[in-house]
Parts: C-alpha cells; structure tokens; sequence
C-alpha cells in the first residue's frame, strides 16, 4: 500500500494576484533578479511578502493595493 503525505503547506493556495503575476513567462525569474534574490525564493511564495509590495510596485508598475488584492481606494470629496 502506498501512503501518500500531504504536507499542509502544500494545501494552500496561492494568493489570486501573485498565481496571475507567476504564470506570465519568465516572470520569477524576472522578479527574482530585479529584487535580488533567488527565483526558488520567488517561486515558494504563497503570497506577495509586505517587504517586497513597494519594490514590485515600482517594477511592474502595478499600484499597491492591486498586489496586495485590496479594493481601490475611494477619491477623496473636495469639500
């Protein structure tokens, strides 16, 4: 009988924003280069790190609270 393990890290999954990000070709490795560390590190990530959202912001051009999945932020009323 096989015994098959499954680790609970391996259950859970990808945040949305960073699953579209990764499947673009070449971007763990384009990420990893621009922040400077490795692409495994990259690749292991369930989400986008709080320490690397301002840095991939500016890389990608892509607003903040998009990376972090948040709602747009509501235009402030000119009183």
């Amino acid at each position: 009988m096989r015994y098959d393990y499954k680790s609970p890290r391996m259950e859970r999954d990808r945040d949305p924003v960073l699953s579209a990000l990764l499947r673009q070709r070449g971007m763990v490795t384009y990420l990893a280069k621009e922040l400077g560390i490795s692409r495994s590190a990259v690749a292991q990530w369930y989400s986008i790190p709080d320490w690397h959202v301002p840095a991939i912001s500016k890389i990608l051009d892509i607003p903040q609270y998009q990376l972090r999945g948040e709602p747009a932020p509501r235009p402030k009323a000119v009183a």
